[in-house]
């Protein structure tokens, strides 16, 4: 046979979600005891082995700190599912806080990295986690998580611009995925940005996934590279945060 590879060792699902600090639709942590929060990634970790993806992608994720009860949160989803390996990006480590994007993986993930954006004149600053894995014996997939700024346009594009600079000799499959916290509709949007210049694809761009309903905006996002496809598209119901988690399923093309 000339195609001996299985389909399954060519297909793969990824999630991404925005946890929100495990705080759910409340506005703020602090107010919460630590067993709320902890009932919250518990119900998370549960969507989780449900869902069974092999790579996920998380942002306003904790460390250990006052803000989050004094427990580091990745670390308990992890205690919670299957997802032995995961990789923490510390993007704000201020004012009791220790947070940012992080990768939680069923499979090692290889090169880890973290990103700070410019925090010069940013309260509290975005970044970015990198890292691979090895799909099968010959298929290795670049996977990050992203957290872009929430408010400021110029600021969204100058740390889109930094991803791009990174990734551009990426020889691997790419996976982006993470709160944008900007949607397609404008022609100047960094989606458009860096889907051209890193040679991206969206899945039904102008299809209205709302990802955070209190907007009532699509600001959460999977892009993949060109060697890359969708299968499967679709946000998670389960109200575990202000947003909703997106689930892709994906296939190396043949």
């Amino acid at each position: 046979m000339k195609n001996s590879k299985k389909i399954s060792d060519l297909t793969f699902k990824v999630i991404t979600m925005n946890i929100a600090h495990a705080r759910k639709k409340i506005s703020q942590q602090m107010t919460l005891q630590q067993k709320v929060l902890k009932n919250n990634l518990d119900e998370i970790a549960k969507m989780f082995r449900r869902e069974n993806p092999v790579i996920i992608g998380l942002q306003e994720a904790d460390g250990y700190s006052k803000y989050s009860r004094h427990f580091d949160h990745i670390e308990y989803i992890s205690s919670k599912t299957k997802y032995s390996y995961f990789l923490q990006g510390q993007h704000v480590t201020r004012m009791f806080m220790n947070y940012g994007t992080a990768l939680l993986s069923k499979k090692k993930i290889n090169n880890p990295k973290s990103f700070l954006f410019d925090t010069s004149k940013i309260l509290f600053p975005k970044g970015y986690v990198r890292g691979t894995f090895q799909l099968n014996k010959t298929i290795v997939i670049e996977v990050v998580s992203l957290h872009l700024d929430p408010v400021r346009k110029k600021i969204r594009f100058k740390q889109i611009e930094i991803l791009i600079n990174h990734l551009k000799n990426d020889k691997n499959p790419i996976v982006i995925m993470g709160d944008f916290n900007c949607n397609w509709k404008y022609q100047n949007s960094v989606l458009h940005k860096i889907t051209s210049e890193l040679n991206l694809s969206i899945y039904k761009p102008e299809n209205k996934l709302i990802t955070f309903p209190k907007s009532n905006k699509r600001l959460d996002w999977i892009l993949i590279s060109k060697e890359l496809e969708f299968v499967q598209y679709k946000t998670i119901p389960d109200h575990l945060s202000d947003h909703r988690a997106v689930l892709a399923e994906i296939k190396v093309k043949g």
